[in-house]
């Protein structure tokens, strides 16, 4: 119950910070305003894709939607699904395998020429199979991170970004080790 508590307080509080930003953002409201711009214009695409094979298989799709407040502040979701294997994880010839379905939301404020401050919140659920217990097992985890990155447009709407963030819920089941860069294409921000 207490984590559960404290899982809601992390996320109030980092909605409220995204609040802050966009007001402390938008306070030129003829600067950054899109005030009647079709969606089209206010939608943004992209996301990553992760592939590593070896000992450690990953496969990881993490498509991104998102939706411009401002032109220099906006929100969105990002669904992920990500295989694991490891080969020999429990033992000789017993590899863990996994499959992570979960997703994160985020806030995107842009600061200058391509520079950006990002805030996000992630939950994933692991389902795995443990040659020692009886059954799937499942675990949830989730992650706030907190950073920033550098955006270059490539073409038209379309950009390269590359980012790093820091989890400021490191725990032992965490996927992620401090701190965690990421990349990926944008259409649109």
């Amino acid at each position: 119950m207490k984590r559960t508590y404290i899982h809601y307080r992390i996320l109030f509080l980092t909605l409220a910070l995204a609040l802050c930003g966009i007001k402390a953002f938008s306070q030129n409201v003829h600067e950054g305003s899109l005030k009647g711009a079709p969606l089209s214009e206010r939608l943004f695409f992209g996301g990553g894709l992760g592939l590593q094979f070896g000992t450690l298989t990953l496969i990881d799709i993490s498509p991104m939607i998102g939706y411009k407040l401002t032109n220099r502040i906006g929100i969105g979701v990002s669904p992920t699904y990500k295989f694991y294997r490891y080969r020999n994880y429990f033992g000789s010839d017993l590899d863990l395998k996994t499959n992570v379905l979960g997703g994160s939301v985020f806030t995107r404020c842009y600061i200058y020429n391509g520079l950006f401050a990002q805030a996000e919140y992630e939950y994933l659920n692991y389902r795995y199979n443990d040659p020692y217990a009886s059954g799937k097992l499942s675990k949830d985890i989730w992650s706030l991170f907190l950073g920033g990155g550098y955006s270059q447009l490539v073409g038209g709407r379309a950009s390269l970004y590359l980012m790093v963030l820091w989890n400021l819920h490191d725990t032992a089941d965490s996927p992620y080790t401090n701190p965690v860069v990421r990349g990926g294409l944008s259409l649109g921000f």
